[in-house]
């Protein structure tokens, strides 16, 4: 461990290019970490309050507008964000970009509003709904991809913190107490929209200061934003349609209690592993600059990457699974402690979903191949509807057999992600698991060391101690493959 330490504080290592990397990474991780953490606090205590009814309304809400912004979005973010860091006619691209998604957010607003007056019958909802619709009109202002491009991460850091601060703020602090209140979910909707509206409201001033919008654009550059965004586009419907295709099922089968459950856990679980994505939007300017330059620095940085991923996921979703009943006990009210399994289950889902993140968005993207996402999506979302329809139509639990339905979509879709990108690079180094598996093993068995009243304590140790082994086991067995990519030039 000593020899170790002298290679890890070595000045060699502290200025090389892996490490400088991780320097960049390292704000934008912590602004996720902290937002995650905003968020992670925030629904427990909005979903207490609430209640699972009045959750499960709110969860349907959630899932019609995520689906809507990202249509209004065109699939044009990771585009942008390609051809920023290329510094290829960046100017014009980025002014068409702008102007298309907003006559696009326009449209879906529209559409948005006209099929809340036609087809949601409660009028609660009703009012819920039109308050969180203006947030599709926000989709302009949503340019976090133009400054990571740019590298400006502070900017999208700390807009992104003050948002989840912001809506934290107003649920613990000004949302009234279950009984008291009858217009809370009306409150919560608008407290929502009021933090996604600022946001964007702030990255949009902020990119208009830096880049000098004009309306001139080229018909040629419309017809290359859109055709290298349309794929893309395709694939961001079919995936958030079948990202929320447990939830439009539960209220599909009108399992309103049901879907505050599973909404209340997924919602948990999902921004657990969105916390990664600082890693991907930091690597992905640098995979696409790579994939152009020099392929073997390219497959380096893919394996980084991929390791990095799943050994942040892998020990989090473990402890989620032997500690579900001590997280729904302790964060949430008494009517969800029959979510135990729902949890488990939904905490596997960690892994393949934070995988699928590096494959699809991070390299198939960066290598110009997001048409190869198509396939993809369009299998998943096809055994999403066939599966959630036989799970959650007949099991006793349909809470349960929508988490089961997530994690079998998403284990299916990180094999076919896998065997698209294997045809190209190797994506993952499977030694890792050499290191991975005593780690996992280790971390395990001391769980059962520590008793139940020590929870807390007992969790870091497990923590802890999977990072140590790890650690410990790569530098004995695959230091030269660190040094490797370590003394990598930028």
């Amino acid at each position: 461990m000593h020899a170790l330490y002298k290679k890890l504080t070595g000045s060699k290592f502290r200025e090389s290019y892996i490490v400088k990397l991780f320097q960049k990474v390292s704000f934008l991780a912590l602004s996720h970490v902290i937002s995650g953490l905003l968020v992670l606090a925030t629904t427990p205590v909005l979903a207490s309050k609430l209640k699972p009814e009045l959750y499960g309304e709110f969860s349907f809400m959630e899932s019609i507008l995520f689906v809507s912004i990202l249509i209004a979005s065109m699939g044009t973010e990771y585009i942008g964000n390609r051809e920023v860091a290329r510094q290829k006619r960046s100017a014009e691209i980025v002014n068409g970009i702008l102007i298309l998604r907003m006559a696009v957010s326009l449209l879906i607003y529209i559409l948005l509003v006209s099929w809340i007056f036609l087809f949601v019958d409660s009028e609660n909802v009703k009012v819920l709904m039109l308050i969180c619709a203006t947030i599709v009109l926000s989709v302009p202002g949503i340019a976090g991809w133009y400054f990571l491009a740019q590298h400006k991460i502070r900017v999208v850091a700390i807009t992104t913190v003050c948002r989840d601060l912001l809506f934290f703020v107003f649920i613990v602090f000004f949302l009234g107490d279950p009984g008291i209140n009858e217009n809370m979910l009306i409150q919560a909707g608008i407290f929502f929209t009021l933090s996604r509206l600022f946001f964007a409201a702030v990255l949009f001033i902020k990119l208009l200061k830096i880049h000098k919008f004009s309306l001139h654009v080229t018909y040629s550059t419309y017809y290359k934003i859109i055709k290298d965004s349309s794929p893309l586009l395709y694939a961001t419907i079919i995936v958030s349609l079948s990202m929320n295709m447990e939830t439009f099922l539960l209220k599909y089968f009108d399992e309103i209690y049901s879907l505050g459950i599973y909404g209340a856990f997924f919602k948990q679980v999902f921004y657990l592993q969105l916390m990664t994505i600082s890693f991907v939007v930091i690597f992905f300017p640098l995979l696409s600059k790579a994939w152009t330059e020099n392929i073997q620095k390219y497959e380096k940085l893919a394996n980084i990457l991929s390791e990095v991923i799943i050994f942040m996921m892998l020990p989090v979703a473990i402890i989620g699974v032997l500690n579900a009943d001590y997280f729904i006990k302790t964060l949430f009210s008494a009517e969800y402690e029959q979510g135990v399994l729902t949890l488990q289950v939904l905490c596997l889902c960690l892994i393949p979903m934070g995988l699928q993140r590096v494959l699809c968005t991070g390299i198939l993207v960066s290598m110009d191949k997001s048409s190869r996402m198509i396939a993809l999506a369009n299998i998943a979302f096809i055994f999403n509807i066939t599966v959630g329809f036989l799970l959650i139509g007949n099991m006793q639990r349909p809470d349960v057999g929508a988490a089961l339905t997530k994690l079998f979509t998403e284990i299916l879709s990180l094999i076919i992600a896998y065997y698209i990108v294997s045809k190209s690079i190797k994506v993952i180094d499977f030694r890792m698991f050499y290191c991975l598996f005593p780690a996992l093993v280790l971390m395990i068995l001391m769980h059962f060391v520590f008793p139940w009243e020590n929870a807390i304590m007992r969790m870091l140790s497990c923590l802890l101690t999977f990072t140590l082994i790890y650690i410990f086991i790569m530098y004995k067995k695959r230091y030269q493959t660190i040094k490797e990519i370590s003394m990598m030039q930028e």
